[in-house]
């Protein structure tokens, strides 16, 4: 028989026996952790942890029976008769006892889940103690006397057989696909030394520290992919450098190996617990460790390639919040973000300014396309920065016309007061501009102030805008205006007070609306 099938085959049948195992250790501690919520079961705590224990004692026997077959004998079937001899008393005692515990809680409880986890812990006691029966008492000579003693099912054997071929002998580890630099953490230097050329030998490049300082120094100055992480070492043990920088390696996204010879259970749990990749056991063969590492790795590539891509949607994100922010005012712009489809508001109180470009047409005649598009991106651009240093909503531009309003999305009292501030910076810009191909440019604003509606229209194009009499009225003011003046209504006059000197144009005639009294500014 091939060799690699007759160690499968004894793996099979020490899996068949733990899988008893498994129950009796597992229901057991379920019964424990119920102690604490069913007062029936007080009376049988230690009865329950007995059993537990006796579960224990029969898995460490067993695994130092199948240990202890290495080299003692070349075939299967003398392995497994040197194991049976290996059994001894005490697993025949340990199964006698927690048979004796079962029965004896059996005739305590009443509860029926309770019942069926201990009659499922009596079931593989008899199991197991049938398989350790028929291991010690008989002599077997071949496969298929294991297979008729009921030690193993012959579909066990066909799934050997199946695992054997798809699974190819692996002799030597590969290159590594994930090429890192792996810092060693370990006071032992023969060991990390000798750990560190075989990682070398796979393409790993190696960092070495005896003590957590000089692990700390490696990790402030250099980037450290992995690191392998000894427990018991002077000073500052691993597992307490584990927990200070838990925090750090999880951001990092750097995975940690714990290669300790301690093998006890709660170490273990503790370690992975506070952030370990994995945890190994010393001595350990390099090709098992090769492949945790790999594993590690890969994770670690996987979530660098996820932060990496969750960064580049946060910058994307960025891009599109600030193009919205460039057509909608903030409050609004968040409010669609969070899902609000019709965004319509009513403000009673505001300030709207329109402004025209005078004796544009005639100067458009004379530029260019590149210069025409240059001159008003450069002056609406300096509007811009006058409605954002004076807290005011910039509406839209239509050709030549801009359009800003005060007192809106936020409402605030001093909107007549902003609006003609806005308008005499627009009004100095110009008159400070040097002649555009020998024409003096000025502007026409005009100024208006009361209720309106504001909101959203679009459903890719989004524009905020205004309606009512109140953004009609202004306009008007506009047209009527007066270049290098502030043309502006009487509601607007009644709100500026003595704030600044008006000029009265007394009674005239705008269009669409009849007469009106009006005033100027004249900065």
């Amino acid at each position: 028989m091939d060799k690699r099938i007759e160690t499968l085959l004894l793996g099979k049948i020490r899996h068949n026996l733990k899988t008893h195992l498994n129950v009796i250790i597992g229901y057991s501690e379920l019964l424990l952790e119920s102690v604490a919520d069913e007062p029936e079961l007080g009376p049988m705590e230690s009865d329950f942890a007995d059993l537990s224990l006796c579960g224990e004692s029969i898995l460490v026997n067993l695994d130092k029976a199948f240990a202890s077959s290495h080299g003692r004998e070349s075939s299967v079937l003398g392995q497994i008769g040197a194991i049976a001899k290996d059994f001894g008393n005490e697993i025949r005692e340990s199964l006698v006892k927690g048979g004796r515990l079962v029965e004896q809680c059996l005739g305590q409880l009443s509860v029926p889940s309770f019942v069926d986890d201990l009659k499922k812990i009596g079931s593989a006691i008899g199991k197991l103690e049938a398989a350790v029966s028929v291991l010690t008492e008989r002599a077997f000579e071949s496969v298929e006397d294991l297979i008729e003693s009921g030690i193993l099912a012959k579909s066990d054997v066909e799934l050997v057989d199946l695992h054997s071929t798809n699974l190819s002998i692996v002799r030597q580890p590969g290159r590594s696909e994930f090429p890192s630099h792996i810092l060693i953490l370990d006071d032992n230097p023969n060991l990390a030394h000798y750990l560190g050329r075989k990682l070398v030998s796979v393409g790993h490049s190696v960092s070495y520290a005896g003590n957590t300082g000089e692990a700390n120094d490696f990790l402030a100055k250099g980037k450290i992919d992995l690191l392998i992480l000894d427990i018991l070492m002077p000073g500052e043990n691993g597992y307490e450098f584990l927990q200070r920088n838990l925090a750090e390696f999880k951001s990092a996204n750097l995975p940690v190996i714990v290669l300790s010879s301690l093998d006890e259970l709660d170490t273990i749990y503790r370690c992975l617990e506070a952030g370990a990749s994995d945890y190994v056991t010393k001595p350990c063969k390099f090709i098992t460790l090769n492949a945790r590492i790999n594993s590690a790795l890969e994770r670690k590539h996987l979530k660098d390639r996820e932060k990496e891509y969750l960064a580049a949607i946060e910058t994307e994100k960025e891009k599109s919040d600030n193009l919205l922010l460039n057509i909608l005012p903030v409050p609004i712009a968040e409010r669609l973000k969070t899902g609000e489809e019709t965004i319509a508001d009513s403000f009673d109180h505001c300030s709207v300014l329109f402004a025209d470009i005078a004796g544009f047409t005639p100067l458009s005649e004379k530029l260019s396309a590149r210069e025409l598009v240059g001159f008003l991106n450069e002056t609406f651009s300096a509007f811009d920065a006058f409605t954002e240093e004076l807290g005011l909503e910039k509406i839209k531009t239509i050709g030549d016309n801009y359009m800003v309003v005060a007192g809106i999305p936020e409402s605030r009292e001093d909107h007549a007061q902003a609006i003609v501030e806005m308008a005499i910076r627009m009004q100095q810009y110009l008159h400070d501009l040097e002649p555009v191909q020998g024409h003096s440019v000025s502007v026409r604003v005009g100024i208006n102030s009361g209720p309106v509606v504001a909101g959203v229209i679009g459903t890719k194009k989004f524009t905020y805008d205004l309606w009512g009499d109140t953004v009609n009225t202004a306009s008007r003011m506009e047209s009527h205006g007066v270049t290098g003046a502030i043309h502006l209504s009487d509601s607007t006059a009644a709100l500026l007070g003595e704030s600044h000197e008006l000029e009265s144009r007394g009674e005239m005639e705008i269009k669409g609306k009849g007469n009106m009294n009006t005033f100027l500014i004249r900065p």
